[in-house]
Protein backbone atom coordinates (compact mmCIF):
# COMPACT_ATOMS: atom_id res chain seq x y z
CA UNK A 1 0.00 0.00 0.00
CA UNK A 2 1.03 3.23 -1.13
CA UNK A 3 0.36 5.63 2.53
CA UNK A 4 0.73 9.05 0.51
CA UNK A 5 -1.58 8.63 -1.83
CA UNK A 6 -5.46 8.81 -1.81
CA UNK A 7 -7.83 5.77 -2.22
CA UNK A 8 -7.92 4.22 -5.11
CA UNK A 9 -11.42 4.77 -7.16
CA UNK A 10 -12.59 1.27 -6.14
CA UNK A 11 -12.69 2.14 -2.26
CA UNK A 12 -14.79 5.52 -2.85
CA UNK A 13 -18.47 4.48 -2.37
CA UNK A 14 -17.58 3.02 1.03
CA UNK A 15 -15.39 6.03 2.04
CA UNK A 16 -18.20 8.01 0.90
CA UNK A 17 -20.59 5.95 3.26
CA UNK A 18 -17.88 6.62 6.15
CA UNK A 19 -17.66 9.85 5.69
CA UNK A 20 -21.56 10.29 5.26
CA UNK A 21 -21.94 8.22 8.92
CA UNK A 22 -19.14 9.86 10.93
CA UNK A 23 -19.92 13.56 9.76
CA UNK A 24 -23.50 12.70 11.16
CA UNK A 25 -24.97 12.77 14.72
CA UNK A 26 -27.41 10.64 16.64
CA UNK A 27 -31.35 12.22 16.37
CA UNK A 28 -32.04 11.39 20.75
CA UNK A 29 -36.07 11.90 20.28
CA UNK A 30 -36.20 9.22 17.27
CA UNK A 31 -37.58 5.75 18.92
CA UNK A 32 -35.06 3.76 16.82
CA UNK A 33 -31.11 4.65 16.38
CA UNK A 34 -31.39 7.28 13.55
CA UNK A 35 -28.26 8.96 12.01
CA UNK A 36 -28.93 13.16 11.27
CA UNK A 37 -27.19 13.79 7.98
CA UNK A 38 -24.91 16.80 8.15
CA UNK A 39 -23.22 19.14 5.48
CA UNK A 40 -19.86 18.22 7.24
CA UNK A 41 -19.79 15.10 4.98
CA UNK A 42 -20.27 17.05 1.59
CA UNK A 43 -17.70 19.55 2.22
CA UNK A 44 -15.26 17.34 3.27
CA UNK A 45 -16.18 14.93 0.58
CA UNK A 46 -16.03 17.52 -1.97
CA UNK A 47 -12.14 18.69 -1.01
CA UNK A 48 -11.23 14.58 -1.49
CA UNK A 49 -12.84 14.72 -4.81
CA UNK A 50 -11.91 17.85 -6.00
CA UNK A 51 -7.78 16.64 -5.24
CA UNK A 52 -8.16 13.70 -6.96
CA UNK A 53 -9.63 15.23 -9.69
CA UNK A 54 -7.33 17.99 -9.83
CA UNK A 55 -4.35 15.39 -9.43
CA UNK A 56 -5.69 13.01 -12.42
CA UNK A 57 -6.47 16.28 -14.98
CA UNK A 58 -3.16 17.18 -14.68
CA UNK A 59 -1.72 14.48 -15.35
CA UNK A 60 -3.43 13.93 -18.86
CA UNK A 61 -3.68 15.99 -21.91
CA UNK A 62 -4.85 18.03 -23.44
CA UNK A 63 -7.12 19.91 -20.79
CA UNK A 64 -8.55 24.03 -20.84
CA UNK A 65 -9.01 26.48 -18.86
CA UNK A 66 -12.33 25.40 -17.61
CA UNK A 67 -11.33 22.19 -16.97
CA UNK A 68 -9.08 23.49 -14.06
CA UNK A 69 -11.35 26.84 -13.05
CA UNK A 70 -14.88 24.61 -12.90
CA UNK A 71 -12.00 22.51 -10.11
CA UNK A 72 -11.68 26.08 -8.70
CA UNK A 73 -15.42 26.93 -8.80
CA UNK A 74 -16.51 23.54 -6.63
CA UNK A 75 -13.53 24.26 -4.18
CA UNK A 76 -15.00 27.56 -3.29
CA UNK A 77 -18.04 26.25 -1.17
CA UNK A 78 -15.87 23.65 0.62
CA UNK A 79 -13.24 26.27 1.75
CA UNK A 80 -14.82 27.20 4.84
CA UNK A 81 -14.14 23.40 6.01
CA UNK A 82 -10.64 24.27 6.11
CA UNK A 83 -11.80 26.97 9.40
CA UNK A 84 -13.24 23.90 10.87
CA UNK A 85 -9.94 23.26 12.47
CA UNK A 86 -8.75 21.60 9.17
CA UNK A 87 -5.83 22.13 7.36
CA UNK A 88 -5.92 22.00 3.23
CA UNK A 89 -3.08 20.07 0.83
CA UNK A 90 -1.00 22.63 -1.06
CA UNK A 91 -2.67 21.55 -3.95
CA UNK A 92 -6.17 22.65 -3.18
CA UNK A 93 -4.64 26.19 -0.95
CA UNK A 94 -2.63 26.37 -4.32
CA UNK A 95 -5.91 26.23 -6.56
CA UNK A 96 -7.76 28.48 -4.51
CA UNK A 97 -5.20 31.24 -4.51
CA UNK A 98 -4.71 31.37 -7.98
CA UNK A 99 -8.70 31.07 -8.72
CA UNK A 100 -9.22 34.41 -6.80
CA UNK A 101 -6.18 35.85 -8.82
CA UNK A 102 -8.14 34.82 -12.15
CA UNK A 103 -11.54 36.23 -10.42
CA UNK A 104 -10.28 39.71 -11.83
CA UNK A 105 -10.36 38.43 -15.14
CA UNK A 106 -13.60 36.44 -15.18
CA UNK A 107 -15.45 34.92 -17.57
CA UNK A 108 -12.68 32.61 -18.03
CA UNK A 109 -12.40 31.19 -21.51
CA UNK A 110 -11.37 27.61 -23.11
CA UNK A 111 -9.20 29.35 -25.87
CA UNK A 112 -5.75 29.34 -24.26
CA UNK A 113 -5.10 32.56 -26.63
CA UNK A 114 -7.66 34.25 -23.57
CA UNK A 115 -5.25 35.99 -21.23
CA UNK A 116 -7.31 35.13 -18.29
CA UNK A 117 -6.78 31.09 -19.23
CA UNK A 118 -3.74 31.11 -20.04
CA UNK A 119 -3.19 33.44 -16.68
CA UNK A 120 -4.96 30.72 -14.62
CA UNK A 121 -3.16 27.80 -16.48
CA UNK A 122 0.59 28.99 -16.15
CA UNK A 123 0.06 30.46 -12.30
CA UNK A 124 -1.43 26.75 -11.76
CA UNK A 125 0.95 24.98 -13.10
CA UNK A 126 4.03 26.83 -12.74
CA UNK A 127 2.85 27.07 -9.37
CA UNK A 128 2.97 23.28 -8.69
CA UNK A 129 5.88 22.77 -10.15
CA UNK A 130 8.08 25.16 -8.03
CA UNK A 131 10.56 23.98 -6.05
CA UNK A 132 9.83 25.88 -2.89
CA UNK A 133 5.90 23.88 -3.88
CA UNK A 134 7.02 20.62 -4.48
CA UNK A 135 8.86 21.03 -1.09
CA UNK A 136 5.59 21.94 0.90
CA UNK A 137 3.92 19.18 -0.77
CA UNK A 138 6.87 16.71 0.39
CA UNK A 139 6.79 17.96 4.07
CA UNK A 140 3.40 17.51 3.71
CA UNK A 141 3.36 14.00 2.59
CA UNK A 142 5.71 13.43 5.57
CA UNK A 143 3.21 14.76 8.34
CA UNK A 144 0.16 14.03 6.67
CA UNK A 145 1.01 10.32 6.52
CA UNK A 146 2.47 9.55 10.04
CA UNK A 147 -1.01 8.42 11.61
CA UNK A 148 -1.84 5.95 8.57
CA UNK A 149 1.41 4.35 8.60
CA UNK A 150 1.83 4.23 13.04
CA UNK A 151 -1.87 2.54 12.63
CA UNK A 152 -0.44 -0.14 10.67
CA UNK A 153 2.34 -0.59 12.30
CA UNK A 154 0.77 -1.07 15.11
CA UNK A 155 -1.61 -3.66 13.52
CA UNK A 156 0.83 -5.19 12.56
CA UNK A 157 2.46 -6.08 15.69
CA UNK A 158 -1.18 -6.79 17.16
CA UNK A 159 -1.49 -9.83 14.41
CA UNK A 160 1.65 -11.12 15.37
CA UNK A 161 1.13 -11.44 19.37
CA UNK A 162 -3.24 -12.32 18.97
CA UNK A 163 -3.91 -13.95 15.69
CA UNK A 164 -7.70 -13.95 16.28
CA UNK A 165 -8.80 -10.67 17.97
CA UNK A 166 -12.00 -8.44 17.48
CA UNK A 167 -11.47 -4.95 16.03
CA UNK A 168 -14.41 -3.02 18.06
CA UNK A 169 -15.20 0.91 16.81
CA UNK A 170 -16.93 3.07 18.85
CA UNK A 171 -18.22 7.29 18.72
CA UNK A 172 -18.36 8.93 21.58
CA UNK A 173 -19.58 12.20 21.85
CA UNK A 174 -21.64 14.15 24.25
CA UNK A 175 -25.46 15.40 24.71
CA UNK A 176 -24.17 19.27 24.48
CA UNK A 177 -22.89 18.83 21.01
CA UNK A 178 -20.50 22.60 22.40
CA UNK A 179 -18.48 20.45 24.72
CA UNK A 180 -14.84 21.86 25.19
CA UNK A 181 -11.33 20.67 23.75
CA UNK A 182 -10.16 20.24 27.35
CA UNK A 183 -12.89 18.08 28.29
CA UNK A 184 -13.12 15.81 25.68
CA UNK A 185 -9.16 15.11 25.70
CA UNK A 186 -9.14 14.40 29.20
CA UNK A 187 -12.19 12.50 29.46
CA UNK A 188 -10.32 10.32 25.98
CA UNK A 189 -7.15 9.89 28.60
CA UNK A 190 -8.94 8.59 31.65
CA UNK A 191 -10.88 6.10 29.60
CA UNK A 192 -7.98 4.71 27.77
CA UNK A 193 -5.89 5.26 31.18
CA UNK A 194 -8.41 2.78 33.07
CA UNK A 195 -10.06 0.68 30.13
CA UNK A 196 -8.81 -2.84 31.16
CA UNK A 197 -10.68 -2.27 33.71
CA UNK A 198 -14.02 -1.93 32.01
CA UNK A 199 -16.14 -5.10 32.57
CA UNK A 200 -15.27 -7.37 29.39
CA UNK A 201 -12.08 -5.62 28.44
CA UNK A 202 -9.83 -7.42 30.31
CA UNK A 203 -7.91 -8.58 27.40
CA UNK A 204 -8.10 -5.25 25.41
CA UNK A 205 -4.52 -5.43 23.68
CA UNK A 206 -4.40 -1.42 22.12
CA UNK A 207 -6.73 0.85 21.14
CA UNK A 208 -6.25 3.70 18.36
CA UNK A 209 -8.28 7.12 18.85
CA UNK A 210 -8.92 9.73 16.80
CA UNK A 211 -10.46 13.46 17.31
CA UNK A 212 -13.12 14.85 14.91
CA UNK A 213 -14.94 17.84 14.90
CA UNK A 214 -18.52 18.85 12.69
CA UNK A 215 -20.35 21.68 12.87
CA UNK A 216 -23.23 20.46 14.46
CA UNK A 217 -21.93 17.51 16.67
CA UNK A 218 -18.60 19.27 17.74
CA UNK A 219 -15.84 17.54 18.70
CA UNK A 220 -15.62 13.55 19.08
CA UNK A 221 -13.29 10.44 19.09
CA UNK A 222 -13.56 7.68 16.86
CA UNK A 223 -11.71 4.96 18.73
CA UNK A 224 -10.64 1.17 18.16
CA UNK A 225 -10.38 -1.04 20.45
CA UNK A 226 -8.57 -4.32 19.69
CA UNK A 227 -9.02 -6.91 22.00
CA UNK A 228 -7.87 -10.83 21.80
CA UNK A 229 -10.47 -13.01 21.02
CA UNK A 230 -11.67 -17.15 21.22
CA UNK A 231 -14.67 -16.47 20.05
CA UNK A 232 -17.04 -14.92 17.37
CA UNK A 233 -19.73 -12.10 18.87
CA UNK A 234 -17.92 -10.77 21.37
CA UNK A 235 -17.42 -7.22 19.64
CA UNK A 236 -21.19 -5.73 19.43
CA UNK A 237 -21.13 -6.72 23.87
CA UNK A 238 -17.46 -5.28 23.98
CA UNK A 239 -18.72 -2.06 22.29
CA UNK A 240 -21.70 -2.26 24.38
CA UNK A 241 -19.20 -1.97 27.48
CA UNK A 242 -17.44 0.93 26.53
CA UNK A 243 -20.00 2.89 25.89
CA UNK A 244 -21.42 2.52 29.30
CA UNK A 245 -18.58 3.09 30.49
CA UNK A 246 -18.40 6.23 28.63
CA UNK A 247 -21.45 7.66 29.53
CA UNK A 248 -21.87 6.49 32.79
CA UNK A 249 -18.75 6.92 34.54
CA UNK A 250 -16.15 8.88 32.88
CA UNK A 251 -18.37 11.58 31.46
CA UNK A 252 -20.91 11.04 34.75
CA UNK A 253 -23.94 11.53 32.13
CA UNK A 254 -22.79 13.99 29.66
CA UNK A 255 -21.99 11.37 27.21
CA UNK A 256 -23.21 9.82 24.24
CA UNK A 257 -22.06 6.83 22.26
CA UNK A 258 -22.55 5.31 18.55
CA UNK A 259 -21.98 1.85 18.29
CA UNK A 260 -22.35 -1.30 15.22
CA UNK A 261 -24.88 -4.08 17.05
CA UNK A 262 -23.48 -7.02 15.29
CA UNK A 263 -19.68 -7.80 13.92
CA UNK A 264 -19.82 -7.39 10.22
CA UNK A 265 -18.28 -8.64 7.26
CA UNK A 266 -17.30 -5.30 5.22
CA UNK A 267 -16.18 -2.35 7.17
CA UNK A 268 -18.83 -0.02 7.85
CA UNK A 269 -18.91 3.34 10.48
CA UNK A 270 -17.99 2.62 13.28
CA UNK A 271 -17.13 -0.65 12.83
CA UNK A 272 -17.24 -4.32 14.38
CA UNK A 273 -14.99 -6.97 12.92
CA UNK A 274 -13.93 -10.29 14.02
CA UNK A 275 -10.17 -11.68 12.73
CA UNK A 276 -9.38 -15.53 12.83
CA UNK A 277 -5.95 -16.58 12.24
CA UNK A 278 -4.73 -16.77 8.86
CA UNK A 279 -8.35 -14.91 7.41
CA UNK A 280 -6.86 -12.51 5.40
CA UNK A 281 -10.18 -11.03 4.15
CA UNK A 282 -11.00 -10.14 7.42
CA UNK A 283 -7.86 -8.50 8.31
CA UNK A 284 -8.00 -6.09 5.32
CA UNK A 285 -11.45 -5.25 6.40
CA UNK A 286 -9.84 -3.76 9.31
CA UNK A 287 -7.19 -2.40 7.46
CA UNK A 288 -9.56 -0.79 5.11
CA UNK A 289 -11.24 1.02 8.61
CA UNK A 290 -7.84 2.54 9.16
CA UNK A 291 -7.39 3.51 5.79
CA UNK A 292 -10.65 5.47 5.94
CA UNK A 293 -9.87 6.65 9.62
CA UNK A 294 -6.71 8.24 8.53
CA UNK A 295 -7.82 9.37 4.64
CA UNK A 296 -9.02 12.94 5.92
CA UNK A 297 -5.02 13.49 6.57
CA UNK A 298 -4.32 13.56 3.29
CA UNK A 299 -6.01 16.60 2.36
CA UNK A 300 -7.70 18.33 5.11
CA UNK A 301 -6.83 16.78 8.62
CA UNK A 302 -7.53 18.26 11.68
CA UNK A 303 -5.33 20.97 13.33
CA UNK A 304 -5.76 21.99 16.97
CA UNK A 305 -4.46 24.80 18.71
CA UNK A 306 -0.81 24.42 20.41
CA UNK A 307 -0.06 21.84 17.90
CA UNK A 308 -2.22 18.93 20.45
CA UNK A 309 -2.60 15.52 18.89
CA UNK A 310 -5.84 14.85 17.02
CA UNK A 311 -4.81 10.97 16.42
CA UNK A 312 -2.63 8.35 19.03
CA UNK A 313 -2.58 4.61 19.55
CA UNK A 314 -2.16 3.14 22.99
CA UNK A 315 -0.53 -0.64 23.11
CA UNK A 316 -0.32 -2.91 26.01
CA UNK A 317 2.31 -5.02 24.48
CA UNK A 318 5.92 -3.66 25.25
CA UNK A 319 7.50 -3.89 21.28
CA UNK A 320 4.42 -1.80 19.58
CA UNK A 321 5.56 1.14 19.39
Amino acid sequence: MNINKLLPISMLSQYELHLTLSTSYTDEHAAKCTRLITGDHERLSELHQVLRKLESTLASKPYTGDDLYSLYIRLLPALPAAFDHRMLHPDLRLLAAVGQQAEQYKPISTDLKDTATFQFIVGLVEGRCSASHQQVVADWERESTKNRLAAFQALEQICRHSPSFVSVGIELTYVQPNISLKRITEDCQQLLDGMRAIPGLEHCVGAMWQLGYARLKGYYLQMIFFCSAGQAGTGPVLAQCLGEHWQQTVTKGDGRYFIDTRERTVYEYPGCLYVTENDKAMLEQVELMLKFVTEADLYAPMVLPKAQPTFGIVSLYADVV
